[in-house]
Parts: C-alpha cells; sequence; structure tokens
C-alpha cells in the first residue's frame, strides 16, 4: 500500500514536471502555429508596415529570438528576430526591421521565411508557377 501511494505520488510529480516543460515552449511559439495572411506592401498578420509593435502584436510574438535596437543612423538600421536565422540570414519565422529616418520603432520591413504565410487568394512562396498563374487569373469573389 505505501509503495503504490509513493508510486503515484513520484508519477504525479514527473507527469507536472513534464507538462509545464511541454507547455511554456508551446506559448512562445504561438506565431509559428498560426497561419498569417500577407497583404504585400501592407501587412503581415497585425503588423502593418509604417507602424509601431502593438501591445497585442508583442504579446502574440513573445521574446525575440535576437535584436539590435535601431541607431537612427539610416533606414532599417535596428531589427527584431522571432525564430531562427541572423540579421543577413532568415531561415525560419519573422523579422521585422525599424527605424524610418526619423522614428526609430516604425516597421519598414516585414520578412517571414518557413511560416504558414499566404495572400488572400492563396499565394505562397515557393508555390508551382502554374498554380500562382491560376490564383491571378481567377476573379476576385470578395
Amino acid at each position: 500500500m505505501l509503495r503504490s501511494l509513493l508510486h503515484r505520488r513520484k508519477l504525479a510529480c514527473a507527469v507536472l514536471a513534464l507538462s509545464t516543460m511541454l507547455a511554456v515552449p508551446a506559448r512562445a511559439q504561438e506565431w509559428g502555429k498560426t497561419r498569417l495572411v500577407v497583404i504585400p506592401g501592407k501587412s503581415v498578420g497585425s503588423i502593418n508596415l509604417g507602424d509601431k509593435l502593438s501591445d497585442n502584436t508583442k504579446k502574440f510574438l513573445g521574446k525575440a529570438t535576437d535584436e539590435e535596437p535601431a541607431t537612427g543612423k539610416g533606414y532599417a538600421s535596428g531589427y527584431s528576430l522571432w525564430g531562427k536565422g541572423d540579421v543577413r540570414d532568415l531561415k525560419r519565422g519573422l523579422r521585422l526591421r525599424f527605424s524610418d529616418g526619423k522614428d526609430l520603432d516604425r516597421i519598414v520591413s516585414i520578412e517571414v521565411a518557413g511560416l504558414r504565410a499566404s495572400t488572400e487568394q492563396g499565394l505562397f512562396l515557393g508555390q508551382p508557377s502554374l498554380r500562382c498563374l491560376r490564383c491571378i487569373r481567377r476573379p476576385n469573389t470578395t
């Protein structure tokens, strides 16, 4: 009886520890599991070119993997990266570049790689060219 009770207690502790470890990364990578709608030249999901990063978007993205504050010395002088890569090579995730020369927090570039991101017409990077042509020729029904 005592052995059974100790065994259940150890099992409960192990399950609790495992569930805690699995739950934390999933919340931090929510952006990687969500389909992002791209509006070329305007936005990716709730991130709009020319705007500042909103509090809701910061919460959604979580802590940046890598970042460099904008210095104001030139266009796109700072960046934030969520995912894998660096300042020059984005492997998977999102990279935002900041500073339009006047406002250091203004988003001037949004880059996406290896995520579920497509336009409202269903176009996405790496798509076969024939499918792209079909999407372009299809009349907009919205």
